[in-house]
């Protein structure tokens, strides 16, 4: 239960209470602090709001039983309010769909006609195509290369080639996310 402190306004409970006023016994559910400068306070929610609407919290009130509590504005938003939160909305779907895509593309696996399963995730994919092109411009036909299940080979250039174009196919083929 919480109390309205009547000197500040602020909401102790009863162990700050029992904290701010070490002298004085209260027990575990106390019925009336009044004595002391506190007064139940009921914390109830927000009051629920039609489509347009919004509620502000506002200063605690009194009740005529002597209970605090929250007052509640329902206010009507504008045209512009209501944009900007459908906005926003669409925004953070989107979000959770490119987070949702960004695991995806970081879980892709390949497995080439050799029978080589190569990791095709975004930095891979730069790690297959720096090695094709260091692999060609110096005329060397083969690099060793860990696979996705840590197992060493001696990958050629056309293996790694066709890695990075399943890789590739595999990203592009999730990459558009859909409505």
């Amino acid at each position: 239960m919480q109390f309205y402190r009547l000197r500040d306004g602020t909401l102790p409970n009863v162990h700050e209470i029992r904290q701010q006023n070490p002298g004085i016994g209260i027990p575990d559910t106390p019925d009336d602090l009044s004595m002391y400068g506190y007064e139940p306070f009921l914390d109830s929610p927000a009051p629920a709001v039609g489509e347009g609407q919004s509620v502000v919290r506002r200063a605690p009130k009194r009740s005529a039983q002597g209970v605090w509590d929250w007052t509640w504005d329902i206010v009507e938003r504008s045209e512009q309010e209501i944009e900007a939160e459908e906005c926003a909305r669409e925004e953070a779907k989107r979000e959770v769909a490119k987070a949702a895509r960004a695991a995806r593309v970081a879980g892709i696996q390949v497995k080439t006609k050799a029978g080589n399963a190569y990791d095709g995730d975004e930095v891979s994919q730069g790690r297959m195509a720096r090695a094709i092109v260091a692999l060609q411009a110096a005329g060397v036909p083969s690099v060793r290369w860990v696979l996705a299940d840590n197992s060493v080979i001696s990958a050629t250039v056309a293996d790694l080639a066709e890695a990075l174009a399943l890789a590739g196919a595999a990203q592009a083929a999730m990459w558009v996310i859909q409505p």
